[in-house]
């Protein structure tokens, strides 16, 4: 019996976001989907088999329904859109996983796992510089939020 990939948001279809993606994906235990409120950002053939779709993050409505269905989501995105996209992911269900490199950001969403019953992972990695690992090194760090 084979495992369903899990399935992973990327939120931000930049540099970061794509690198992410393409480790995840070439694993082939996640089910990657890309999110960016520009389409723009999609234009690059980085983004194939992708599954990009439009969302804009500041609409808490569409944010969520965006969630819906993910086992996890990943912001790649600005520091001061991280608060909304954690608040949104612990109250639909969803894990959420940060590289950001905001310190106060990072407390108050590691502030908020200590407190979520059920627990869910609201990881945070404080500095972009830790995408430099390995895509081993990665699908390790992400397969840990699920078990």
């Amino acid at each position: 019996m084979t495992n369903s990939p899990t399935k992973v948001l990327i939120l931000g279809a930049g540099k970061i976001g794509t690198t992410v993606g393409e480790m995840l994906r070439e694993t082939e235990d996640y089910d990657v989907q890309f999110a960016d409120a520009h389409e723009k950002s999609f234009a690059s053939s980085q983004h194939n088999n992708l599954n990009p779709i439009l969302l804009d993050v500041t609409d808490e409505k569409a944010l969520r329904k965006g969630l819906e269905g993910q086992d996890a989501v990943i912001s790649t995105l600005p520091y001061y859109l991280d608060l909304q996209v954690a608040q949104a992911a612990a109250d639909v269900g969803v894990n959420y996983f940060d590289p950001t490199e905001d310190v106060i950001t990072a407390r108050k969403i590691g502030k908020w796992q200590q407190v979520r019953a059920p627990p869910l992972s609201l990881n945070v990695v404080w500095h972009p510089a830790s995408l430099q690992l390995s895509p081993i090194i990665w699908s390790i760090s992400m397969k840990s939020l699920w078990t």
